[in-house]
């Protein structure tokens, strides 16, 4: 086993215990649209920023969202995500202002995505 991937398996392992779920939602198409819905394990959390995380439209109230990676690969969920996508934490809706690929990488195994939403 890799680095990575013992990682990857510890931080799953974390987020059944510890996290909490939440679902990515894609609306995709202008005629007949498609709608992707898809649950992961996620560590949620809403606190103060520091002034240096305070950037373009982020603010104090906004939520930060560590959403496993695997569980969008095993949903299907159309990668990667983006700012036009949704995310519902505790069966709210939210509006995803800013995602992260990078800070979830262990060399090149993605193992979270970092999501920033407002709402």
């Amino acid at each position: 086993m890799s680095l990575a991937d013992a990682i990857a398996a510890n931080y799953e392992r974390t987020l059944t215990q510890y996290g909490e779920w939440v679902e990515v939602s894609r609306t995709a198409g202008t005629t007949q649209q498609l709608s992707f819905r898809v649950p992961a394990r996620a560590r949620v959390r809403n606190y103060k920023y520091s002034p240096d995380e305070l950037v373009g439209s982020v603010v104090q109230t906004d939520t930060r969202v560590k959403v496993l990676y695997a569980d969008l690969i095993a949903g299907q969920f159309p990668l990667p995500v983006s700012t036009t996508d949704k995310i519902f934490v505790r069966g709210k809706e939210k509006t995803i202002i800013m995602v992260d690929n990078n800070t979830g990488r262990v060399g090149t195994t993605q193992i979270f995505v970092e999501i920033i939403a407002k709402g």
